[in-house]
């Protein structure tokens, strides 16, 4: 889903997290249609004159005949807040695990009845529509954004201005912008696998079929066979004990999309396991098509290295 709105976002615009709907009983409705609902009772004839008409003050004074002061303040900011709303608001909300943004269309807040009508509402249309992507098309998921942002999900409310701080680092999220800092650890990330990938060529074959051992087993694999065994087809045979699947292991050092095709051949006869996969450091690239076999190349390994804690260990064995 691809917001219409040009960016990037200036910074410094205003952020506001917005929960659709009670305990966002709207928000498969409200993203799919491109709206912003908010509840505060705001369809009411009543309500809604007021709103119209900006009488605040009588809004708070009605909301206090039912509610505590410090509560009736607070709804009628938050209704001010979305019926005067010029599109100069960048609304933000999450739903199944991703942020999705946008900024309100010209015009005036109408009643609107949800399908799921807990409440009824009055919606505003989103330009262009919510998006859950930033300028660069990446997905904006729960878990590629700060715990700060995130923490909006578990609001209690219906919305809420961000920090200035989480305010400035998701526009430049959504703008695609990169933090300074973070480049240069990602600079240095690319550099220590570029270097660590040439140390892990340098691994005897022994030494690198120990390393492949101890990366399955700190993945959760369970060796049921031994390294480098006498078998010419496998040099290990695992098992996953939480789903009980089982796998062969061909470790090489340097290979060939022919020795690979080999091994599909050799593993349409290994009927008693579930997968396969083919590891190895150097040499042409190869792919796999089919679900149950998998292909180790340089970079998975270095990853996977980097991951397990295991750099140490090879820079010792690559002196």
């Amino acid at each position: 889903m691809k917001s219409s709105v040009i960016l990037p976002i200036a910074l410094g615009t205003r952020v506001r997290y917005v929960k659709l709907g009670p305990k966002g009983c709207w928000e498969d409705e409200a993203i799919e249609k491109g709206l912003l609902l908010i509840d505060f009772d705001t369809a009411s004839p009543e309500t809604y004159r007021m709103c119209r008409e900006a009488r605040w003050s009588d809004l708070a004074k009605d909301w206090a005949l039912s509610k505590a002061k410090g509560v009736a303040t607070r709804f009628t900011n938050e209704t001010r807040t979305y019926f005067e709303d010029q599109g100069e608001i960048l609304w933000v909300t999450f739903a199944h695990d991703r942020l999705y943004w946008g900024f309100v269309a010209a015009g005036i807040p109408e009643i609107y009845m949800p399908s799921n009508p807990k409440s009824t509402s009055t919606s505003r249309k989103i330009a262009g529509g919510w998006s859950d992507r930033d300028q660069l098309g990446v997905q904006l998921s729960k878990r590629s954004l700060p715990g700060s942002i995130t923490a909006a999900a578990s609001f209690r409310g219906t919305s809420f201005d961000l920090s200035d701080n989480d305010a400035a680092r998701l526009i430049q999220r959504i703008n695609g912008s990169i933090d300074p800092q973070i480049q240069r650890v990602r600079t240095a990330q690319e550099d220590l696998r570029d270097s660590l990938g040439k140390v892990v060529q340098r691994l005897d074959p022994k030494d690198f079929e120990t390393l492949v051992d101890m990366m399955f087993l700190a993945a959760g694999w369970r060796r049921l066979g031994r390294v480098g065994s006498t078998e010419k087809t496998k040099d290990l045979d695992l098992q996953m004990p939480v789903t009980g699947e089982t796998a062969w292991v061909q470790i090489k050092c340097a290979t060939s999309v022919g020795v690979f095709n080999r091994y599909l051949k050799d593993n349409e006869k290994m009927g008693q396991y579930d997968r396969m996969f083919f590891v190895y450091h150097t040499g042409e690239e190869i792919r796999s098509d089919q679900e149950n076999v998998d292909v180790l190349g340089l970079r998975k390994i270095v990853d996977m290295v980097i991951s397990g804690g295991f750099v140490d260990w090879v820079l010792e064995r690559a002196q």
